[in-house]
């Protein structure tokens, strides 16, 4: 069985190798494309898209850490660097999570705006009645 520091190591491994860049590459995308004034339908489902796989992927991570976090806090001895940097880590995946979730009603928006009344497939009727009837 691994140490709780060799578990820390890995999972910031799998949070800080090239997931950390295709989270910011998602990010920045988002960003460019919520603030824009254009409103293109080509622009607003990737940006869904990305919230989403985005959302999973920071669960994944928060579920997987979640055991060695928590351990790590209540464990005897020296704190351990690779511990506490997951642990900053972690803190800072919910952030992100929060963040993307706060975003979505603004990215619901976007895709309603994005199609004149009337027009655009079954998802954005939906996104449509959301938004009106929170």
């Amino acid at each position: 069985m691994a140490s709780n520091t060799d578990t820390a190591t890995q999972l910031l491994i799998l949070a800080g190798g090239p997931s950390i860049l295709g989270v910011g590459a998602l990010l920045k995308y988002a960003r460019g494309v919520l603030n824009s004034n254009e409103r293109a339908p080509v622009k607003g489902w990737p940006t869904l898209g990305a919230g989403i796989v985005l959302s999973f992927w920071l669960l994944m991570f928060l579920g997987l850490a979640a055991p060695t976090v928590f351990g790590s806090w209540s464990a005897d001895g020296d704190p351990q660097a690779s511990l506490i940097l997951l642990s900053a880590t972690w803190f800072a995946a919910i952030a992100l999570l929060v963040s993307a979730v706060i975003k979505g009603p603004e990215v619901a928006r976007y895709l309603s705006e994005a199609y004149r009344q009337g027009e655009g497939p079954w998802l954005v009727s939906i996104i449509r009645r959301m938004i009106d009837h929170p």
